[in-house]
């Protein structure tokens, strides 16, 4: 992955606000330090949020208004990440009943797994369902995260049924 910081620029891409960059320590070990992150409310930039002025138009920089977009803007890249995660996490159930298959008693693993997902997903619902944007980034995380919803009560219902087959097929 290309770096996202170089010696004098500092770029963002949408899906990812936040942009570290190396800070020397004692021992001249570098530690990242977060720079946050905040549009510029004139020009629409992505700009430092500790800045007095934007470096693109030179408009004054309110640091209260800021710091509520920089930490907006932290918010909507972190729900940004749980939807990609959340996108990967809800095929569990189907492989772990799959999985489940060669194992004696692995069957349970399904149903235990699509509520653990499913337990995740209300979770990001929880904390990001009600921000309201027009970030693309956060638009399509949400559009995905209507799937994963759907999905995930889907492999509850099929992973269940399952387990009811193969309890009720031994008797």
């Amino acid at each position: 992955m290309p770096s996202l910081c170089s010696s004098n620029k500092v770029s963002c891409r949408a899906a990812n606000r936040e942009v570290f960059v190396p800070k020397p320590t004692l021992l001249g070990i570098t530690k990242e330090a977060r720079i946050r992150v905040c549009h510029c409310p004139q020009c629409n930039e992505t700009i430092n949020a500790e800045l007095d002025r934007c470096p693109h138009c030179a408009a004054p920089i309110d640091p209260t208004t800021a710091l509520a977009d920089a930490d907006t803007l932290e918010r909507i890249g972190h729900a940004c990440s749980q939807s990609e995660y959340l996108r990967i996490a809800v095929t569990a159930p189907l492989m772990a009943v799959l999985v489940g298959i060669f194992l004696p008693g692995g069957f349970l693993l399904g149903p235990i797994f699509a509520v653990a997902v499913l337990f995740m997903i209300g979770r990001w619902w929880k904390r990001y369902g009600k921000i309201q944007t027009n970030d693309p980034d956060f638009k399509r995380a949400r559009f995905y995260m209507v799937a994963v919803t759907v999905i995930g009560i889907f492999f509850l219902c099929l992973t269940l049924g399952l387990v009811a087959a193969f309890l009720l097929s031994d008797k």
